[in-house]
């Protein structure tokens, strides 16, 4: 039997007035129909820039380290042909002009990704209406949903446990440095 893990991120839910939680039942079919269908949990839709999942475990580690400020392996992104990623792992650190050249070169994915990490709800929507089921997965792990990092785990995606754990530290350190006004950059 195969396990499904369903983002967060793709329920409906909603408070009602005696304390429980209802679910988008009829979306949550759907999905459910979806992946049942699909020989992979996660699919590609035609047309789409390339997932994260779709990168070598090397060039993921290189990801990894480039989110955690490593210049010299931001600049091998840059020249070794991955410079989506590198723009990306920029994007994290909130470079305007790196969200801007993901936006501008056909990797909004990326750019919705970076913004649904700083909490943007339109970027959650775009990425649910757009089926990026893997991203949706990643921020479900950032926002520390346990069953997000199990699912990662069990499916031997180890690379995107340290990723997640880097991009979470990236944005608590980001958190702290907007609470220090020693730290804020004004130009």
């Amino acid at each position: 039997m195969a396990f499904f893990y369903i983002p967060c991120s793709l329920f409906s839910v909603q408070q009602t007035t005696n304390t429980k939680q209802e679910t988008n039942l009829p979306f949550l079919i759907f999905f459910l129909s979806s992946c049942i269908k699909q020989t992979t949990i996660i699919s590609m839709a035609e047309g789409k820039r390339k997932e994260l999942y779709e990168y070598e475990p090397k060039i993921l580690i290189a990801l990894g380290e480039a989110i955690n400020r490593n210049v010299k392996i931001h600049k091998w992104l840059l020249k070794n042909g991955y410079p989506e990623l590198a723009a990306f792992a920029a994007a994290m650190q909130a470079d305007k002009a790196a969200f801007t050249w993901l936006m501008t070169h056909g990797f909004n994915h990326l750019a919705a990704f970076c913004n649904a990490v700083d909490d943007d709800e339109q970027a959650k929507t775009w990425l649910i209406q757009h089926k990026f089921n893997f991203l949706l997965v990643l921020l479900d792990a950032i926002e520390e949903n346990p069953k997000a990092m199990v699912w990662l785990r069990q499916h031997d995606l180890k690379i995107f446990v340290v990723i997640v754990q880097k991009i979470k530290e990236l944005k608590d350190q980001q958190h702290r440095d907007y609470g220090d006004y020693h730290s804020i950059h004004f130009n």
